[in-house]
């Protein structure tokens, strides 16, 4: 055999191997890219989830009220009322006002805005009216709503203070990391707004 021969054939080998070497190269950063590209897809797509829940009730809780109203406007006319309520307080968190998700690898980090009562609604069905006195004047709803309407924050207070808030950041928490977990994060961190502070 020839020497330019063995040399032709060494130099084929050669780039055949750097080729495939190139080729493979090729592939990993395809493959890294893609990854990439695929992460930041899901990041994407488990933020607009975010959105797209705005307000999530993680709490419930019903409270019942007596009220006593009494008018007497002049020494003739005179109404008393004496009836309970029922009403239905939601807590959790709302995500409209704003939230933070970033991701890294395997890590993801949720700040969310903190619990709170969402709403706070009188049940029309509960109402029962203990007691009623009626003379030479009816009771009517302007009777009783501006008591309801007042009831309400004192019902908001309670809650606040039996820790409702606070139940509903435990299980938002709960709920979180389920979620993110499913969509494949390992290292989760997540915190309220005014843990920060």
């Amino acid at each position: 055999m020839s020497p330019k021969r063995k040399k032709t054939r060494r130099s084929v080998r050669l780039s055949v191997l750097l080729a495939g070497i190139v080729f493979c190269l090729l592939i990993v950063a395809a493959g890294f890219c893609g990854r990439y590209r695929q992460i930041r897809l899901r990041e994407q797509e488990l933020y607009d989830e975010l959105v797209q829940i705005r307000e999530l009730v993680t709490n419930r809780q019903i409270y019942r009220s007596v009220f006593y109203s009494r008018v007497k406007e002049n020494f003739i006319q005179e109404r008393s009322l004496l009836f309970t309520a029922e009403f239905h307080v939601s807590a959790g968190i709302d995500l409209s006002s704003g939230f933070s998700l970033n991701t890294s690898g395997r890590s993801a980090f949720l700040i969310l805005p903190p619990g709170e009562i969402l709403n706070i609604d009188a049940d029309d069905s509960s109402l029962e009216q203990v007691v009623i006195k009626e003379r030479f004047s009816s009771i009517t709803t302007g009777d009783f709503l501006p008591l309801l309407t007042k009831e309400k924050e004192n019902i908001r207070e309670q809650a606040v203070q039996q820790g409702l808030e606070n139940d509903a950041e435990a299980r938002a928490r709960q709920i979180f990391y389920g979620m993110l977990r499913m969509a494949g994060y390992e290292n989760i961190h997540i915190s309220f707004r005014r843990e920060l502070l």
